[in-house]
């Protein structure tokens, strides 16, 4: 393993102070607790290495930690290889309390899959899981101080490490860390991870280019003390201002007794490099072979590189080179500079290297305690022979690479190991493999490889069990008519088999084909001939999570929904109900839905913690979904918002998730007032929807349009939106207040628009089906809505005064506040108006504590019209959560640390304090006194 980029004392840097300067800017931010990047670019040769070693040096003198690493050129294929190296010293240095802390923590996979041994684990880690618990390792690392991350000849690293290192962004600004990358700038092969790493809006970029006329001088005065006439000039000509390669030539005539124009170009005939390179023909056959095995290996210790070479070589046969200026002079086995690797690695011939590289593999994987990873970057690096052990090899280190969330490194391997190629009865295994990778990478051929697998498999249980995975990636690629038909007749082919397998694809195949409007029909026939299910095993919960969807979506009552929830959850611990999946969401998210606010709060509380034990972002960000709609319905807007921007902070750019995501925060933020906010996000989705985007995040987004229309007054607007839902769910036969209600909104529409007949009787369906369903926040607010769209003062007090009573056992505050305001608005109107004031004082408090502002405002400017004015200057109104934010402000914590404390992020907190002042009745901080929290 390649040791960390040494800091040493490097050679004067030329033409270079420019770039120094901008560097010191960072690393002083840095040292002052505000991170930075840059990314050093340039071709090789340039002066990268130099650049980030002497900014080493300089940190350590700043009071920073460096910590430096580089790539090797065979190192893309080990993954987070980069990573490992580079925080390796600080991870082994922490002490055992500290390293416990960190093991019941977010950074635990992290630290046990890359640093503890590994170990078995129920399924293997997410990309982004592994990624997330890497950046909390380092939040902890560098909690004690500054640090300089450096790493070197980026270009070669693998695409987990580039990836992680690319996640940093958001993190830098909280800690006290200078991230500096170097890497040739070459784009042609550029991997996706580098280039997002490149092209980093926020970090600093230096594209270093060659030395000028006046460059060249300077680096030969060094060397050589005097400059003859016209030197200076024949060497920028023949190494075109390259700082490496002037101070390469210059080294190599350094001895000449007499240097002027014409010496330079006859001891350089094509290129610096060849000159260097040819010093190898005087050299002995042992000197060479240790060359070229050094060159196959890229950078070893001595008894692999001796083993590799077949020669008879030691200490002294590689220290021969070092003088020969072909190796790097701190000790370690690896060339000078790159440029000298790639032209000695060149002159192997092919068939040579090919051989080589399989030797090699062979020679690793037999050290004691081998890394099957290095090995299997040699056999990446050769061709297929048809050899079973190096097909093993490969699937190996794939099996590896994928316990420590590295797919697309998996894949790499495995596409290897089908090219070999492997033995025929092992071919299907070996796809289906790789299609699993493809699969977790999200790579688009994840479908054909694993169809490749299915129908190379014969035995009809085996083929049935990689049915699902094909499902899941058929349905990944928006085929879900395809992944119903697969399942489907799968399902035929296995019925009267095992049962719990057969009730999984009964799962399985529900899950995709209630989704596809043609196929929902069959889907709910099939499973009703499996009701009443106890729930004991794995299959009949996931069957029941299915009757969960399907009793919601239908409107059965909420009593039916919540006794199979209860089957399905039951103590919380069931193994298939992993927090990455819909089997985790659907069961706990409807629980949400007929009004179990405190139990969702319950599970979503252990569920993050458990998220955040295991490092897990899918289950942090499928908590956070959940608890935000939890929230929104229960009328708590702020906590909401809160859950939404933290699920989002987590997403990984998916578009269901941003649809759930941006279309849950888009109704929150317009609840509360705060309309120009919720419609640029939803102006991120075009105004037609894509027929293949996913059903769930479809509905979410109309239903996010039809209220922020709604909220910005357009009527009109708002009553396309909810009957484009309408639609939408009509389809999928999931007209249903208890999935999405899209009636509230359509009927304060057309209310709006005068038309009361319409409206009224849309109200009346709608209290028809939400009595059917049992919810009591939904049958409070569908009496309150009847009554605001009935002709009749007296008949429409009635029924607003009946909604109120229910809604006051809700749980919603957010209704019960909309309630309270329609009942007083009525009885106002009606002329009632001292009744009509005990009414909309509480809808004021409510609908301030549940953050609603423009109803907050609509009940004072009732109260108004009855004679009374509510002060709202009154801390009462405050949420939990905009408290604890205000209290920690007075206490004298930033912004930032106030996140911190809160497990939020920084707007979150922003938001809250925005919320607080406006209900104080101040406008910032510097107004914000002890005072304002004592009760009026």
């Amino acid at each position: 393993m390649r040791p960390p980029l040494s800091a040493s004392a490097s050679r004067t840097l030329v033409e270079r102070d420019l770039e120094l300067g901008l560097l010191d800017g960072i690393l002083t931010a840095a040292v002052g607790g505000r991170g930075g990047s840059a990314r050093v670019l340039g071709p090789a040769g340039v002066g990268k290495t130099s650049l980030v070693r002497a900014l080493g040096e300089h940190a350590r003198d700043a009071g920073a930690r460096s910590w430096l690493t580089s790539a090797g050129q065979l190192e893309a294929r080990v993954p987070f290889g980069v990573v490992r190296r580079l925080l390796d010293e600080p991870v082994r240095a922490v002490t055992p309390e500290h390293r416990q802390a960190l093991a019941a923590g977010p950074a635990r996979l992290a630290l046990h899959e890359l640093w503890g041994g590994g170990g078995a684990r129920a399924e293997p880690p997410a990309q982004g899981d592994m990624v997330h618990s890497l950046g909390w390792l380092l939040t902890d690392l560098v909690a004690s101080g500054p640090v300089l991350l450096g790493v070197d000849d980026a270009q070669w690293a693998d695409e987990e490490s580039l990836l992680f290192l690319g996640s940093l962004r958001d993190r830098l600004p909280g800690l006290p860390v200078a991230l500096v990358v170097s890497a040739r700038d070459e784009s042609v092969d550029r991997t996706p991870a580098m280039s997002a790493l490149v092209a980093d809006r926020d970090a600093v970029v230096l594209r270093l280019g060659p030395l000028s006329a006046a460059g060249v001088d300077a680096v030969l005065v060094q060397a050589w003390g005097s400059v003859p006439d016209g030197a200076a000039a024949a060497v920028l000509d023949v190494t075109g201002g390259n700082p490496f390669l002037v101070h390469a030539l210059a080294g190599a005539l350094a001895d000449a007794p007499v240097v002027g124009a014409d010496q330079v170009r006859a001891a350089v005939p094509a290129s610096v490099v060849d000159l260097m390179v040819a010093r190898l023909t005087g050299l002995s056959a042992a000197e060479q072979a240790l060359a070229r095995a050094i060159a196959v290996l890229d950078d070893t210790a001595l008894p692999v590189a001796a083993a590799l070479a077949d020669d008879d070589v030691d200490a002294e046969t590689a220290d021969r080179l070092r003088r020969a200026g072909l190796l790097a002079e701190d000790g370690g086995l690896r060339f000078r500079h790159a440029l000298l690797r790639s032209a000695v690695y060149a002159v192997i011939g092919p068939d040579v290297r090919d051989e080589l590289h399989r030797r090699a593999a062979r020679i690793l994987a037999a050290q004691p305690g081998p890394d099957l990873s290095a090995a299997a970057a040699h056999l990446l690096a050769s061709s297929g022979v048809g050899d079973p052990w190096a097909v093993g090899v490969l699937r190996q280190a794939a099996a590896a690479a994928i316990g420590v969330g590295a797919p697309q490194s998996a894949m790499a391997l495995l596409q290897r190991a089908v090219a070999e190629p492997p033995p025929e009865d092992d071919l299907a295994e070996v796809l289906h493999e790789l299609g699993l990778a493809q699969l977790r990478a999200f790579d688009p051929g994840c479908a054909q490889t694993l169809a490749r697998a299915h129908a190379l498999t014969p035995d009809p249980v085996l083929r049935a069990l990689r049915a699902l995975p094909l499902a899941a990636a058929y349905g990944f690629g928006g085929r879900h008519v395809d992944a119903a038909d697969l399942l489907g007749s799968t399902l035929d082919e296995v019925r009267g088999g095992d049962r719990e397998l057969e009730l999984t694809l009964v799962a399985t195949w529900a899950a995709v084909a209630l989704l596809v409007p043609d196929r929902v029909a069959g889907a709910r026939e099939r499973l009703a001939e499996v009701a009443d299910l106890p729930g004991a095993t794995p299959a009949e919960r996931l069957v029941l999570i299915q009757q969960v969807f399907v009793a919601a979506s239908a409107n059965e009552p909420a009593a039916k929904i919540g006794d199979l929830i209860g089957r399905v959850i039951g103590d919380g611990t069931a193994s298939e109900q992993s927090m990455e999946s819909g089997a985790w969401v659907w069961p706990r998210l409807f629980l949400g839905r007929i009004g179990e606010y405190d139990e969702v709060r319950r599970q979503t509380d252990t569920g993050l913690a458990l998220a955040e034990a295991n490092g897990s972002v899918a289950g942090m960000i499928a908590a956070h979904f959940v608890r935000a709609l939890a929230e929104a319905d229960a009328g708590r807007l702020p906590e909401a918002e809160q859950h939404f921007q933290a699920m989002l902070a987590h997403h990984d750019g998916g578009l269901l998730i941003q649809m759930l995501g941006h279309s849950g925060l888009a109704q929150t933020l317009a609840r509360q007032g705060r309309v120009a906010e919720a419609r640029a996000i939803l102006d991120r989705f075009p105004a037609e929807l894509d027929p293949a985007t996913p059903v769930t995040g479809a509905a979410l987004v109309w239903d996010a349009r039809s209220q922020v229309c709604r909220a910005e007054g357009d009527d009109a607007g708002a009553l396309a939106a909810a009957e484009r839902l309408h639609a939408l769910l009509g389809a999928l036969g999931a007209d249903s207040p208890t999935w999405v209600p899209w009636r509230p909104v359509a009927i304060d529409a057309l209310r709006s628009l005068d038309r009361l007949p319409e409206a009224r009787t849309l109200a009346e369906e709608h209290l028809a089906a939400c009595e059917a369903s049992g919810v009591r926040h939904l049958v409070g607010e569908a009496f309150c809505l009847l009554g605001s769209v009935t002709a009749d003062p007296a008949e429409g007090i009635a029924l607003a005064r009946r909604g109120v009573e229910v809604l006051a056992e809700s749980g919603s505050g957010l209704r019960a506040g909309a309630g309270e305001l329609t009942l007083g608005a009525l009885l106002r109107r009606d002329g009632a108006k001292a009744a009509a004031r005990e009414h909309l004082r509480t809808a004021a408090d409510l609908l301030d504590g549940a953050g609603a502002v423009p109803l907050a405002d609509y009940a004072r400017a009732e109260l108004a019209a009855t004679g009374v004015r509510l002060s709202r200057s009154d801390p009462r109104t405050l949420t939990p959560s905009e408290r604890r934010v205000v209290e920690l402000a007075l206490a004298g914590s930033g912004n930032r640390e106030i996140a911190a404390r809160l497990h939020v992020t920084r707007k979150t907190v922003e938001t809250h304090l925005s919320a607080a002042y406006r209900k104080l009745g101040i406008r910032s901080r510097d107004e914000l006194t002890a005072g304002h929290l004592e009760p009026r």
